[in-house]
């Protein structure tokens, strides 16, 4: 073997324990350890942090971000930040860095992309899922904010709903003597907000497990 050979492999030994012997039952704790903690993170990352648009600290906070302005997933972004970072920290620690790192962070991508996969289900809306909705007192809200101005409600009639075949339509009157509602208006001719939700209760649905669709 020559002394290059020889370096390389002195390299790679100090990347594992030498107190932990592959396939002992210390080494089955640690990297079960790694596994569990590992696929807790990006459960409570893909599952939660991300649907509620939250940030967790580090490379998996900002690929959140950067998923949520793309409309894209997360693991591609992860595999695109930590790739140079492990090369980085492997230049600079050297040894240190160990294995284990490398494989808590691929155990990160392979959960991330199994669940972002196959976690969740398609909701769909029936067109006439507003058939018999109760809509005699609706309320139009900023953000669903309960302590915001209310802008228009159906029961004073500043609001209007209709329902056709495309979907639910508004027509909202706000009142030009109330600040807050020409701050909205404001904003919305101005294309400071350009997009709109609502909230809803439901009496009935249905459930397709063959698609993992849920039909309102």
């Amino acid at each position: 073997m020559t002394q290059q050979q020889n370096k390389v492999k002195a390299w790679l030994s100090q990347l594992v324990d030498p107190n932990e012997k592959i396939f002992s039952k210390q080494w089955f704790i640690s990297y079960g350890y790694i596994v569990f903690g590992t696929l807790l993170f990006v459960i409570a990352d893909v599952t939660f942090a991300m649907p509620y648009h939250l940030a967790p600290g580090g490379v998996y906070g900002l690929a959140n971000v950067l998923a949520t302005l793309t409309e894209s997933t997360i693991t591609w972004f992860l595999i695109a930040m930590e790739v140079p970072l492990l090369i980085i920290g492997s230049i600079i620690l050297g040894p240190k860095f160990g294995v284990k790192t490398i494989v808590s962070v691929a155990l990160g991508w392979l959960f991330t992309a199994l669940i972002e996969t196959y976690w969740g289900y398609t909701e769909v809306i029936s067109p006439r899922a507003l058939d018999e909705a109760d809509m005699s007192d609706v309320v139009l809200r900023y953000n669903h904010n309960d302590s915001f101005m209310v802008l228009a409600r159906t029961r004073n009639k500043s609001l209007d709903l209709s329902v056709d075949e495309k979907g639910l339509f508004i027509d909202a009157t706000l009142q030009d003597d109330i600040t807050e509602h020409k701050n909205i208006y404001n904003a919305i001719k101005s294309g400071l907000i350009d997009k709109q939700s609502f909230a809803f209760t439901v009496e009935e649905d249905v459930y397709d497990y063959d698609t993992d669709t849920r039909t309102i």
